[in-house]
């Protein structure tokens, strides 16, 4: 039998089409030398998003960027004054898979956007 495989658009996966950013962080490579494992270089960035349909669980969105497009620090500090982040992702795509815990989204985008807040710049924020 085929198997059967599903992309899904970041509406589908997230329940709209800007979902909020929660999470920033590098995307590192594995390496294993001598049973252990470290990090190698840098692939790009992990973005978490919330998925509103699925009672705001977490997803990691993988996207190869040469640098974030926002700090975890100014991050924190927007959605915790009730000023969510929200993402756009271009060429988004999520396939489910069968992972430890039950069924779960493996997420890539080839860029993400913030769409609002606007951050300001250095000269509007003087």
């Amino acid at each position: 039998m085929a198997k059967l495989k599903i992309n899904l658009t970041v509406s589908q996966a997230t329940g709209t089409e800007n979902p909020i950013l929660v999470g920033a962080e590098d995307h590192m490579e594995l390496i294993e030398e001598n049973g252990r494992w470290r990090q190698g270089k840098r692939l790009g960035s992990s973005y978490t998003v919330l998925m509103l349909q699925s009672c705001c669980t977490p997803l990691v969105v993988r996207v190869e960027d040469e640098k974030p497009i926002i700090m975890q620090s100014e991050l924190d500090i927007m959605n915790l004054s009730g000023n969510f982040c929200r993402v756009s992702f271009h060429d988004f795509t999520a396939e489910p898979y069968k992972g430890k815990s039950g069924l779960a989204l493996s997420a890539t985008a080839k860029k993400a956007v913030i769409v609002s807040p606007i951050k300001p710049t250095a000269s509007e924020a003087k």
